[in-house]
C-alpha cells in the first residue's frame, strides 16, 4: 500500500521507508524532516516526540484521545 501512495509523488520528495528501517533510523530520518503529513500512527507520535512539525489526518478516530501530546507545532484535520 505504501509503495503504491509513493509512486504517485515526485521520488525526490517521498521516500517509503516501511519495513526498510529500525525505530531508531526511522526517528533519526524523522528528525531531518522540515515537517511530516501523516495519518493517526505511531510515526505521528513519534515525530511529535522528537518535536517534527506535523499535519495529522484522522479518520475514525477521535484526535481528543489519540491525537499528538507534545508541544511540538502541529495540525489536526478530521
Amino acid at each position: 500500500v505504501t509503495q503504491t501512495i509513493a509512486n504517485h509523488f515526485n521520488s525526490h520528495r517521498v521516500i517509503d521507508l516501511a519495513g526498510k528501517t529500525t525505530l531508531l533510523e526511522f526517528a533519526a530520518t524523522l528528525k531531518q524532516c522540515a515537517f511530516i503529513i501523516c495519518n493517526d500512527t505511531g510515526g505521528m507520535h513519534l515525530a511529535n516526540a522528537i518535536g517534527v512539525p506535523l499535519i495529522a489526518l484522522f479518520g475514525p478516530t477521535n484526535p481528543l484521545r489519540t491525537g499528538p501530546i507534545f508541544d511540538a507545532p502541529h495540525h489536526i484535520i478530521q
